[in-house]
């Protein structure tokens, strides 16, 4: 049995009144069917059959096979990404705010890549989720870039965010 089939039950509904006839016919399979991910919001698509009327509409029906709230396939195929990210200088550090992309059921790690613009010095740090966090030890002045992209157990499908530049707060000015 094909996996499309033990997920969904596609139903053909010949008008949309409660008047009307709702009349149930056999239809040639669906093609093309697949179900796509992102951020957890999952989507189906499928291209009719050969031969079904033009006119036929189409509802959709999951089917649970089990008691998990989360499908161990969906999540695996999920892809998440990228989360919402701005940035700012503040001394010798940066202020780095997170929007998660996805609500959080689950506790996701976020990697930040960090690269410091003039010479490409780079280092990574992986942090638990939080909207705000500092990363400090930084030379001031300078301008640095970031880039936040999601880790999790589940889940190594992931989209980073745009890169996000922005410099440290300038060295204080020496008074003669």
């Amino acid at each position: 049995m094909k996996l499309w089939m033990m997920l969904l039950i596609l139903l053909l509904h010949l008008g949309n009144a409660p008047w009307m006839k709702v009349v149930c016919v056999s239809l040639p399979a669906p093609s093309k069917v697949s179900i796509s991910s992102l951020n957890m919001e999952h989507t189906l698509s499928f291209l009719p059959g050969p031969g079904t009327p033009p006119d036929a509409r189409f509802t959709v029906q999951v089917l649970r096979l089990s008691r998990l709230t989360v499908s161990e396939v969906l999540v695996s195929a999920a892809v998440l990404g990228p989360p919402d990210v701005s940035l700012s200088g503040c001394g010798n550090c940066l202020l780095l705010r997170l929007g998660a992309p996805i609500a959080m059921e689950f506790s996701p790690t976020y990697r930040v890549h960090v690269q410091r613009t003039r010479d490409g010095v780079q280092f990574t740090l992986s942090l638990p989720y939080k909207e705000e966090t500092v990363i400090t030890y930084l030379q001031p002045g300078v301008e640095y870039c970031v880039t936040v992209s999601i880790w999790s157990v589940f889940n190594k499908n992931t989209v980073s965010s745009a890169p996000h530049c922005a410099f440290t707060s300038p060295p204080p000015s020496r008074s003669s």
